[in-house]
């Protein structure tokens, strides 16, 4: 009898301490550094997301956050590039054009908004372990994520900076590191590199898509592109796009009294447009030219280059777009299209 009576006793505080840790953890310790921190407004854990006050969020180097009582939200800026909205109620972070799941809803607690510490900290390249005996939670910024894929720990670090250049970029995913020594990237603030993890060999798997920033300017802008297989870590050839939209597109620029006649034909497509005097540039060229503004997407689950195509100096008229799929251990040119402004 007194042996049902323990374990029934037993099975009672077991109850009691799962439902306490579904509905959530309040009176959390917070180790920055380690050195422990008092904040204004006791942090919790809800759902296994701990949440701390807007003011700890300062600490953190590479961002800075404020509350907007005009919009009731709470705004994340990064240094490097990125808008978060954190709006009390909802479970989840909106930025330009995407929206992250948090896990658990964002609340107001004694007049502060209470954000989540883990998404924005590893975003700021910072790493968040959690102590269960001491009911602690641990943050250790040793350096700045250079760029980041929001909600992951997928992250890239610049392995040293030299005369206003990151030499090097260490990738992590997944836990694991991986140096490419010979990437580079300027380390201004206006030219950050993009991390993008998305399946575009169609295994179903993310590929890790790295976007350098090779050159910015007046009337130009150019990314060296790089996928890393997430499971070898190796690096998959790009053909150049240039290269593919020389084979596969074919451009004319003619005058016809006082029009100029642009003609572009693209996997056997053709477009046309007359331009009147006023409309061209000058001296107009007997092609199109490439080459200036070079970016990389990934659209449909495909990886695409879009390349600006100019009739003169600065004059962009359209853009070629190059569809890459994974052939033969490489990411070659599927098609080429092009279409005008």
């Amino acid at each position: 009898m007194k042996l049902k009576a323990a374990a029934l006793l037993l099975a009672a505080l077991l109850f009691s301490h799962s439902a306490a840790s579904a509905s959530g953890t309040s009176g959390i310790e917070i180790d920055w550094n380690g050195e422990p921190v008092r904040t204004s407004v006791p942090s919790y854990i809800e759902n296994g997301v701990t949440f701390v006050s807007i003011d700890m969020i300062s600490k953190l180097n590479g961002l800075s956050a404020s509350w907007l009582p005009d919009e009731g939200l709470a705004r994340l800026w990064v240094d490097r590039g990125g808008i978060f909205d954190f709006k009390p109620g909802t479970g989840y972070a909106d930025d330009m054009d995407k929206r992250y799941p948090l896990g658990a809803a964002i609340a107001m607690r004694d007049g502060r908004v209470m954000l989540p510490l883990r998404f924005i900290a590893e975003m700021a390249g910072a790493d968040v372990s959690w102590d269960q005996m001491n009911n602690k939670v641990s943050v250790k910024q040793k350096r700045m994520a250079i760029a980041s894929v929001p909600g992951t720990r997928s992250r890239l670090f610049a392995m040293s900076e030299n005369k206003g250049e990151y030499v090097g970029v260490t990738m992590e995913w997944n836990g694991m590191l991986k140096s490419f020594p010979l990437w580079r990237n300027p380390s201004n603030v206006g030219s950050p590199p993009r991390l993008l993890a998305q399946d575009i060999s169609g295994d179903g798997r993310r590929e890790a898509i790295i976007l350098l920033n090779a050159g910015s300017g007046t009337g130009v802008y150019l990314e060296d592109p790089h996928v890393v297989d997430s499971r070898t870590f190796k690096e998959i050839r790009i053909q150049d796009p240039l290269e593919a939209v020389r084979q596969r597109l074919v451009s004319s620029v003619d005058r016809q009294g006082k029009d100029t006649v642009i003609r572009v034909t693209a996997d056997g497509t053709v477009r046309e447009r007359h331009l009147d005097k006023q409309e061209s540039d000058g001296e107009s060229p007997s092609r199109l030219t490439f080459g200036s503004i070079i970016k990389y997407e990934v659209r449909g689950g495909r990886l695409v280059t879009v390349l600006a195509g100019a009739a003169g100096i600065e004059n962009f008229l359209g853009e070629a777009v190059v569809t890459y799929a994974l052939k033969n251990g490489a990411y070659t040119a599927e098609s080429v299209s092009f279409s005008f402004y």
